[in-house]
Parts: structure tokens; sequence; C-alpha cells
């Protein structure tokens, strides 16, 4: 299925995902290679870093609250994401709509 601004893109998998599962998610689910994840003007994660080896095996939340420099509170269950990806066979630039990543219930 394309992904198209206006769909709603969850990933929930019932648990927090490290980056390279929720990486891995993404391209059994949509086809996607994902490049970067931001959240707002924050680069979560970037295959560039050098924290990239490092942070790669870590769970997300854990990656969004370090690069975010806050906690989550207890009651919040999902954080709002935006990947840079692109098509696995066709290696083109793929847009998506902000994700929901739910990370605990």
């Amino acid at each position: 299925k394309t992904l198209t601004v206006w769909d709603q893109f969850v990933v929930d998998e019932g648990r927090d995902l490290t980056v390279r599962e929720f990486m891995e998610v993404l391209r059994k689910s949509h086809s996607i290679e994902v490049g970067m994840i931001s959240a707002g003007n924050v680069l979560v994660y970037n295959p560039y870093a050098k924290s990239a080896k490092e942070n790669i095996d870590r769970k997300i939340s854990e990656v969004y609250q370090t690069a975010m420099k806050l906690t989550l509170a207890p009651n919040v269950n999902r954080i709002l994401l935006e990947i840079t990806a692109e098509d696995v066979e066709t290696e083109e630039d793929v847009n998506t709509p902000t994700l929901h990543y739910v990370f605990r219930k």
C-alpha cells in the first residue's frame, strides 16, 4: 500500500522496539528503508552519526529521550516521529505521514 501524508501511520508491535527492529518492521510492512528518524527539529537517529552504531540496538524510546533531553512521563505510551525513507525496490524517496510509535500499553 502506498502511503500518503493523509494516512494514519502507526507502528504498534506491543512493546518498545530497538531502532534496528523498528526499521525491519517498516521494511516488512511497507517495503520502505528508513534513513533518518526525527521528532520535530531534533534528529533522533542518524545512520551517519558517530552514535549510530551504539543506538541501532537501543530502544526507540531511550534514543528519543536522549535526543530530546527529556524523560517521558509514565502515562505517555506513544511518540510522534518523522522518518526519511525510500522504496526498497525502486530506491526512490517515499513521503510518509507523521508516524505514531506506540512503545507501551
